[in-house]
């Protein structure tokens, strides 16, 4: 993620069944971007979901795409 300058603090949480999973955390002055980022590998099972909630602040959202999430089937069953 990459915190957006108009804000000093952001908080994003990647979410598993209504569960925080992990916290991602940013401060940096106003006026300055900062970035964070982390990884996780997750059981899931049919009907599981998977999100990231936003906290606090903002962040940046544009065609540069400097914030993302994505997920991988590592092996099946």
């Amino acid at each position: 993620m990459m915190k957006h300058e108009d804000v000093e603090e952001v908080y994003v949480y990647l979410m598993h069944n209504g569960n925080t999973v992990i916290t991602l955390h940013s401060y940096e002055v106003k006026g300055k971007p900062d970035t964070s980022g982390n990884s996780a590998v997750l059981k899931l099972v049919k009907d599981d979901e998977v999100w990231v909630r936003m906290g606090t602040g903002a962040l940046h959202g544009d065609h540069q795409r400097f914030c993302s999430f994505s997920g991988f089937l590592l092996f099946e069953r």
